[in-house]
């Protein structure tokens, strides 16, 4: 498993946090008059379709994406940061990937059930939780291959 000592493994979880940061950009802008804040809710339009309705609210303005997409980006951070200590849940999840399927099902039961911001934004972070654990994974991976490739030469 990864070294969460990496410096890819910081650069992850640094990138991660400024997305959710960016994310909050667009309610704060909108909040204090600046016109900048219809630009940086446009940035995030292609991503989501950004309906208020669905969307948690930050001084008084949806956030740039949904509740669920939220919740994606706020699991992955997440996964990202808690899967170093949890080494046996990550040996379980490298060994049999398909056990993705397992975090994902709330999202299936949410989007057939009625749903709510909370439980589409729960769903969503379970979701993505342990995706963070194999992008950390094929991130280091590929960082080694050109090494293993030198060797084979």
């Amino acid at each position: 498993m990864p070294s969460s000592r990496s410096w890819r493994y910081w650069i992850l979880v640094t990138g991660s946090t400024l997305w959710l940061v960016l994310l909050l950009a667009p309610p704060w802008l909108s909040s204090r008059g600046v016109p900048l804040s219809d630009f940086s809710y446009d940035c995030f339009a292609s991503l989501c379709h950004q309906l208020p309705e669905r969307s948690i609210q930050v001084w008084g303005n949806p956030v740039a994406v949904c509740a669920r997409c939220s919740g994606l980006y706020f699991g992955f951070l997440i996964g990202l940061l808690i899967f170093p200590s949890l080494r046996t849940l990550s040996r379980q999840i490298l060994a049999r990937p398909r056990l993705l399927i397992l975090f994902a099902f709330p999202m299936a039961l949410d989007l057939l059930l009625t749903n709510s911001a909370a439980s589409r934004f729960l769903s969503g972070a379970a979701a993505s939780f342990p995706v963070a654990l194999l992008v950390w994974v094929a991130i280091e991976g590929l960082q080694l291959r050109p090494l293993l490739r030198r060797k084979e030469v």
